[in-house]
């Protein structure tokens, strides 16, 4: 059935409004209530932003949504958009897949699936450069080019999570860019305000390690524009010992290289950095931080997190008022100041 009215973004709608938009069906989970009833949450989107719909037992939707919605695929849907504490939410009145010809009345898939602001080739030209500059060790050098230069393209368009940060095409180098510079900036300054540590800083470790920490995530996640999700090895092992492995593989090769094998000491600080960055165990980290540079990189990656979940809770907030709607992120709504969206 068609319902031709005047399409609007779903990213550009304000609470209360009742329109027909095109949206991304980027996740479906079922559940039971605490009665014991079926439901589902199904997660639609654009390019800038993701709201959920609840199709209970008693819907109307029920049966066509547990049979026939299916993640990946694109629909046109009719509702009311609202925000409350449980985040942006549609209250769902139609829904169809897009047809054909719906291209006439502008649905273009390349709406939907968001990228990083920034030009791929060229952030990893920038993450590749900073390597070559900031670790003084040949051999651990190479072995972090061995690994970046075999997955240069995957690493150039994966996502850094299946949510929450950096979510989106580009994201994973996005985000390691960012932590990496801000591991540099965190060594110069701690190693020059501690001149005597002993042992000194490891720089070479810190630069290595905040490069590779993340790495795993491309066989964690399958990569998908359409909203990346596990693959059985990343649920299975999880980024982190992905990454290990990984590191330990190239260290392997680099032993039969010109240049040598990367010292012990050397290769077990930066190892020990990509199991530990997640900072205690309860997060998923087998190790936590024991070195200076594990500590640095650790904090430079839950930082570079959290301040992209914080940007995206302000710039995708609608409405007036002086704070966001509740973010189940931070707990908490976040300031907008007391003007509100001024």
């Amino acid at each position: 059935m068609l319902f031709p009215e005047t399409v609007s973004k779903l990213s550009d709608l304000t609470p209360g409004a009742t329109a027909d938009v095109f949206a991304l069906l980027s996740s479906k989970k079922q559940d039971v209530t605490k009665t014991g009833k079926p439901f589902y949450k199904c997660t639609f989107r654009d390019a800038a932003r993701e709201a959920s719909v609840m199709v209970w037992s008693d819907s109307g939707h029920f049966a066509d949504c547990e049979a026939n919605w299916k993640k990946g695929t694109f629909y046109k849907l009719r509702g009311t958009y609202e925000e409350g504490n449980y985040g942006p939410q549609l209250s769902l009145d139609k829904i169809r897949p897009v047809l054909p010809a719906d291209a006439d009345a502008g649905f273009d898939e390349a709406d939907f699936f968001e990228t990083s602001r920034f030009d791929a080739d060229k952030m990893f030209r920038a993450l590749t450069t900073l390597c070559e500059e900031k670790i003084e060790s040949a051999p651990l050098r190479a072995v972090v080019f061995k690994i970046l230069n075999d997955r240069a393209e995957a690493f150039k368009k994966w996502p850094a999570a299946s949510r929450n940060h950096h979510a989106f095409a580009g994201g994973l180098l996005e985000h390691t860019l960012s932590v990496v510079r801000t591991t540099v900036w965190l060594c110069e300054k701690y190693a020059g305000l501690y001149p005597n540590l002993a042992p000194p800083l490891c720089t070479d470790a810190a630069i290595a390690g905040a490069t590779l920490h993340d790495v795993g995530k491309l066989e964690e996640l399958d990569g998908s524009p359409a909203g990346a999700d596990y693959t059985p090895t990343g649920r299975l092992l999880g980024h982190i010992l992905i990454g290990r492995d990984w590191l330990r593989e190239a260290a392997a090769w680099q032993a039969d290289q010109p240049a040598g094998p990367v010292d012990a000491e050397l290769l077990l600080r930066t190892e020990h950095i990509v199991v530990s960055h997640h900072g205690i165990r309860e997060f998923g980290s087998p190790a936590e931080p024991h070195t200076p540079e594990a500590l640095i990189v650790q904090h430079a990656d839950d930082l570079d997190a959290k301040f992209s979940m914080l940007a995206d809770s302000l710039t995708q907030a609608t409405g007036e008022g002086s704070f966001t709607p509740f973010s189940k992120t931070f707990g908490k709504p976040i300031f907008r100041g007391l003007s509100g969206t001024a």
